[in-house]
């Protein structure tokens, strides 16, 4: 459970943080997340002036990365913690993974610079022993192992005694 809602938690604080850098860039754009900064920078640097239409352009798909960015920070860390949730083996792997991706929350709004430690919480939390036994524990219960017959000896192959003439 520890796992689930930690790494639950680390996917509505990416959303937070997107939503807080939306509502912040409707006055000062540049602040309003790190990215958004290192971008328009970027574009100074290549010589365009900020009341250009492209940096206009520039600005929204600036926006649309920060919400790819959150979509991605969100899978990860929802697939992992649903899946560790249900049992699965492979959702340790699964949040190893989204502590990766959960860097990328390091771009967003510093409300979203919890997230990583919220999923490194969680992902080590599906490491611990009783997540291990919780896994096997499923993985039982879902693939039981096969129930071989009984071999029986007394099975009597070729004409019988009674049927020869």
């Amino acid at each position: 459970w520890a796992s689930a809602v930690l790494l639950y938690l680390a996917a509505a604080d990416a959303v937070a943080g997107l939503l807080v850098g939306f509502w912040l860039s409707l006055e000062t754009f540049a602040d309003a997340a790190p990215l958004h900064g290192l971008a328009l920078d970027a574009l100074e640097a290549l010589g365009a002036k900020p009341d250009q239409a492209g940096v206009a352009a520039a600005s929204a798909g600036i926006v649309a990365v920060d919400f790819v960015l959150m979509l991605l920070v969100c899978a990860g860390t929802l697939i992992a913690g649903y899946y560790g949730w249900r049992g699965y083996t492979w959702a340790r792997w699964a949040g190893v993974v989204a502590l990766g991706v959960s860097l990328l929350a390091l771009l967003l709004h510093p409300v979203a610079w919890a997230v990583p430690a919220l999923a490194a919480l969680g992902a080590g939390a599906l490491w611990l022993p009783v997540s291990r036994r919780f896994a096997a524990a499923w993985q039982a219960v879902r693939h039981p192992a096969p129930v071989y017959p009984a071999i029986r000896d007394d099975v009597f192959y070729g004409p019988l005694d009674r049927y020869r003439a």
